[in-house]
């Protein structure tokens, strides 16, 4: 896949922008202008993250159905001392 591609259906490159400032208004509630970095930087995020979640869900479904198996561990040295 080219690095302009996107994996979600709809979703280009070029529009990005726009939903940075869709996510700016809508999810966080402030208007786009004037620009503020932060405000941008979380417009960004959510983008991102709206993109990615499509593929997440995909997967965490095929493992589901195809009943895999995991494992989980937790590591003592991130265990505080009563827990040990």
């Amino acid at each position: 896949m080219a690095s302009d591609q996107c994996p979600c259906p709809g979703r280009s490159l070029e529009s990005l922008p726009d939903d940075i400032l869709r996510h700016i208004e809508a999810t966080l509630g402030y208007e786009a202008h004037p620009p503020n970095k932060y405000r941008y930087y979380n417009g960004l995020a959510y983008s991102v993250r709206e993109r990615l979640i499509r593929g997440w869900l995909d997967t965490q479904r095929a493992y589901y159905d195809s009943m895999v198996k995991r494992v989980y561990y937790l590591s003592m040295e991130f265990l505080p001392g009563r827990f040990l």
